[in-house]
């Protein structure tokens, strides 16, 4: 396909999906490794994906954020596919690097490491992204910096490189980094896997209040307890495949498959 540029961006239907996905597949190599995936996310929900390693849940949220690129099917991200755009012909094209990080900067994602670049502070760790995609310098964006700390209950921490952080500490930066370009979606792989056990409830305790907070979510997590209480809808994922999804009480409380059920008699 070739690559063109577009100063049009079509408005999303009233009512439409924050995120769709339309009969996804993703290989590596002979590895199937989404067969599939139909998926629909609404505005202000919050879905949790669980399953084993392995399963395909980190892919899904790669794909949406174009880091995977999909051999097969449609990703929408308000409206928007993500990675092309169609002509008046409806011809598809591929999006430039430029335009796919556009798309991005409406996604807030959060990885399994921090990622925090060790040589700035907390503080430049949080302005870096808007400074480079936005251009925004100067003392709003610093007050807007020290109010997200805040919200991650970190705002004496500014001035602390990294490694002068606890795990926890950092990913709570992690996040609020991710919030710094005004996300309307958030992508959580695993938040807390690489935490020690203390650490994990100051970070869920964070991802909880952006939940009551009204953000787009979707989670991959293996707290299922936390997922059970924090999800509108829970989608449980083995082999490429969701398996059953559903509220919380129907996957977790009441599952129907007996996959599921093997699953959750091992986690739980």
């Amino acid at each position: 396909m070739t690559s063109v540029m577009s100063t049009v961006e079509t408005k999303p239907a009233a009512g439409a999906p924050m995120v769709e996905l339309r009969g996804v597949h993703k290989f590596f190599g002979e590895n199937h490794v989404l067969k599939g995936i139909d998926l629909s996310v609404g505005r202000g929900q919050v879905v949790a994906l669980i399953g084993p390693s392995g399963s395909g849940k980190s892919t899904i949220l790669r794909s949406i954020n174009m880091l995977e690129q999909i051999e097969a099917g449609e990703i929408y991200v308000d409206g928007q596919r993500m990675g092309y755009r169609a002509d008046a012909q409806g011809e598809l094209h591929d999006l430039t690097e430029k335009q796919i990080a556009a798309q991005r900067r409406h996604i807030g994602m959060v990885f399994q490491r921090f990622n925090l670049f060790p040589h700035m502070t907390v503080i430049e760790n949080i302005e870096l992204s808007p400074k480079l995609t936005q251009r925004r310098h100067g003392p709003a964006l610093r007050t807007e910096a020290m109010e997200l700390l805040a919200k991650v209950g970190l705002s004496e921490k500014a001035d602390a490189y990294p490694a002068q952080l606890s795990g926890g500490q950092q990913q709570r930066v992690a996040i609020a980094r991710a919030l710094a370009l005004n996300p309307d979606l958030m992508l959580f792989d695993e938040p807390t896997s690489a935490l020690d056990p203390e650490l994990v409830g100051d970070v869920l305790h964070v991802i909880r209040d952006l939940a009551e907070s009204g953000m787009t979510m979707l989670i991959v997590t293996h707290e299922i307890g936390f997922a059970r209480t924090i999800a509108d809808q829970v989608l449980f994922m083995d082999q490429g495949i969701i398996q059953e999804q559903g509220t919380p009480d129907e996957v977790i409380g009441h599952p129907k498959e007996q996959r599921t059920r093997d699953f959750l008699s091992k986690v739980l």
